[in-house]
């Protein structure tokens, strides 16, 4: 059976620098992008971001999509325990 689902995704395509939001309740700075070429040639974009640990509350970053389904709420400490 083919079941079709609505997907909640942050479009970080547009962020600034410095830029908050919120994110299933959770808030996230955006802190830059860059561009690179994908194992196609494509050009892609990914988007430095940081949040605060769900475990421990210190602050972390990491990069993703520029159009995430998730994002990460752990540090990399605490990956998976959350």
């Amino acid at each position: 059976m083919i079941t079709m689902k609505t997907v909640q995704y942050a479009d970080l395509s547009r962020a600034l620098p410095g830029e908050w939001f919120e994110f299933k309740g959770r808030r996230y700075q955006a802190l830059g992008s860059d561009s690179y070429a994908n194992s196609d040639g494509q050009a892609r974009i990914v988007v430095t971001v940081r949040g605060r640990c769900a475990h421990c509350g210190e602050l972390f970053e990491f990069t993703t999509r520029r159009r995430a389904s998730w994002l990460a709420i752990t540090c990399k400490k605490h990956r998976g325990m959350a």
